[in-house]
């Protein structure tokens, strides 16, 4: 017999593991249920009719499936030739990196932070103080 506490929840013992589970007790009105709609449940049965067979509609349908494969046999065929190996695609050994980049971009000279600067407040000036030393051996 699981035990109830007064805050309505419910403690229960597993028995296979012996494991105790506290389970919380909510209102009805808590847990949602789904709104069963009329429409939904009386919907009318679709019906399929299905259509008399027509041996001229169906030979037609056969010929446009053997007409459009042919075709394709056909482009697969004309991309089969026309396509060369990959072997033949490679026109010739690649340069080496540092002669495909060119020479090296100057960049503009590096000016200090002039030191009559004031803020008011100090931490963006320490801040920049702190990356001064990150980027100055970039510059160099």
């Amino acid at each position: 017999m699981p035990k109830i506490s007064r805050d309505r929840k419910i403690i229960a013992k597993e028995e296979p593991s012996g494991m105790y589970h506290c389970i919380l007790l909510h209102p009805l009105s808590h847990y949602k249920l789904p709104k069963l709609r009329r429409d939904r449940l009386h919907a009318p049965p679709i019906v399929v009719t299905p259509r008399p067979f027509d041996p001229e509609r169906a030979r037609k349908a056969d010929e446009d499936i053997k007409q459009l494969a042919q075709r394709h046999y056909e482009w697969v065929a004309s991309q089969a030739q026309s396509s060369q190996p990959l072997i033949n695609r490679i026109s010739g050994p690649y340069q080496p990196l540092i002669e495909r980049l060119g020479a090296p971009v100057q960049l503009d000279e590096y000016k200090p932070i002039p030191g009559n600067l004031h803020f008011r407040k100090t931490k963006i000036l320490y801040r920049i103080k702190e990356y001064k030393k990150l980027f100055v051996p970039t510059i160099d």
